[in-house]
């Protein structure tokens, strides 16, 4: 390995080590459960360290897109990738359910669950959290996503604009309608006014 080569490995790898937890969580989130027991997310991510030094000429590209954006789409590749290794074609899409009981996705719903509470409110968490899940259930596969890349994944909007293909405020006025739809659908499922 020549010097420019280390040098290049070792900036990925600070880079990666700096956006870690995010990854983790976006890994998280979108590896599928049967997965998880072949490969488990720390895993995947070693997957998507070698991936990435793999695609260095990719990651170097285009330097108005954000590095984390573009090391989340190595982690989905990868993710794919290894769903085909795995077998996922004998997976039927239409038939997966997005609500599903992984713990780790729980975090994205208590996160919107305590989002929307103020103190006086007495909800059990485990009950909000169930709403939560329906609710997001119930939204269309774009509102959901962007809560998810805003609330779990943590995409700052300039983040969230460059993985929809969107400018900055098309992505920030998408949050705004989807949060507010997910207000109004929570208050329609629950009865209840946040």
């Amino acid at each position: 390995m020549d010097e420019k080569q280390l040098i290049q490995k070792t900036v990925l790898g600070n880079a990666i080590h700096q956006n870690r937890e995010r990854l983790l969580k976006v890994i998280s989130w979108h590896e599928p459960d049967w997965l998880k027991r072949q490969m488990p997310v720390e895993d995947i991510l070693q997957e998507v360290f070698l991936d990435a030094y793999d695609r260095l000429d990719y990651l170097n590209d285009n330097p108005d897109i954000p590095l984390i954006v573009k090391l989340r789409t190595i982690a989905l590749q990868t993710i794919v990738d290894k769903e085909r290794y795995y077998g996922a074609d004998k997976r039927d899409i239409n038939k997966e359910v997005y609500n599903n009981n992984d713990e780790s996705k729980d975090d994205l719903f208590v996160i919107l669950a305590s989002a929307i509470t103020s103190p006086s409110q007495k909800f059990l968490r485990s009950e909000l959290v169930n709403l939560v899940r329906k609710v997001l259930n119930e939204m269309s596969p774009e509102d959901r996503d962007i809560i998810i890349l805003r609330h779990f994944e943590q995409m700052e909007y300039d983040e969230c604009a460059a993985i929809m293909n969107v400018t900055l405020d098309a992505a920030k006025m998408r949050y705004s309608r989807a949060l507010k739809r997910f207000k109004e659908l929570f208050e329609k499922i629950s009865g209840f006014k946040p």
